[in-house]
């Protein structure tokens, strides 16, 4: 192994010039197989992302979210992702477009939304390819009462779903009282 490298035994280790030119050899070359970097949202000219499950549109909006995380995906849980990212699409423009949505009736609503989307989505997603990837044989198994992990995956995005609908409902409440309250005023004064 010493020939090869060029490196004779009982000889101090002689520093090597730093050469920006040379080229790290890669046996793998391009093979997707062995790419480190995960795969990115590659949309065909319609804007769709192909899967395992079909073609889906990319959701930004949820991290760390990847081709290869979804495709293990139990397909209910990718359709309930989508319905996420959807309605967070929708409250992100809605927000955007009204400055006034940061009152305090909706701060703390807000603040539970945000974990749930950068930390418990995540997680749980994380977990299951986990499981996906190292114990595919287990994903069958009953691992909570009478749930496997594709059920427990399948729960924590229905839970998150039904917070932003709560979200979506409330704001539509206060945005509905405020239009009232114009038209009682307009009312009042004619």
């Amino acid at each position: 192994m010493h020939e090869i490298a060029g490196i004779e035994v009982g000889t101090p280790p002689q520093a090597l010039p730093y050469q920006p030119t040379t080229a790290i050899p890669n046996s793998f070359g391009n093979n997707l197989e062995y790419q480190l970097i995960p795969q990115t949202w590659q949309t065909d000219k319609n804007g769709a992302v192909k899967t395992k499950h079909g073609k889906i549109s990319p959701m930004p909006l949820l991290q760390g979210l990847t081709v290869e995380k979804i495709n293990v995906m139990p397909t209910e849980a990718v359709i309930i992702l989508d319905r996420i990212h959807d309605k967070l699409s929708r409250y992100t423009a809605w927000q955007q477009e009204n400055q006034q949505i940061s009152e305090t009736w909706l701060t703390e609503k807000k603040f539970v939304l945000d974990k749930l989307i950068s930390e418990t989505i995540p997680e749980a997603v994380n977990h299951y390819d986990q499981l996906a990837r190292f114990n595919p044989h287990q994903l069958t198994q009953k691992i909570y009462h009478d749930m496997t992990a594709g059920d427990i995956l399948i729960q924590v995005l229905l839970g998150v779903d039904k917070q932003i609908d709560e979200l979506l409902d409330e704001l539509n409440q206060q945005v509905s009282q405020k239009l009232a309250t114009t038209y009682h005023y307009m009312k009042s004064r004619v």
